[in-house]
């Protein structure tokens, strides 16, 4: 999984997030599992980067994009993990910076 993302200094709280799973992963009902398991990733740690957004004067839109078919969830919130994280690290600079 892939994350594409802007930080926003003057949109204080908001926090958007869009799911992509392209065609070359499988047939519609392939990525559709894909996407749900992503949202619900995203949905269990989101709380990473909306409390910055939320206290802070910054907000977040990002795009999430699965990378490979069949990947079981572990998987996809372990990298949900690690990229917010990394959302999370450049949101605490940006802020300190402003």
């Amino acid at each position: 999984m892939d994350l594409r993302y802007a930080l926003f200094p003057d949109q204080k709280g908001t926090c958007l997030a869009g799911f992509i799973a392209g065609k070359r992963l499988g047939k519609a009902h392939e990525r559709n599992l894909i996407k749900r398991r992503m949202r619900e990733a995203y949905r269990q740690h989101q709380h990473l980067v909306r409390d910055i957004a939320e206290s802070g004067s910054i907000g977040f839109q990002g795009i999430f994009i699965a990378k490979k078919a069949g990947t079981p969830y572990p998987m996809i919130e372990q990298d949900c993990i690690r990229l917010l994280t990394a959302v999370q690290q450049k949101m605490k600079e940006e802020s300190a910076a402003s």
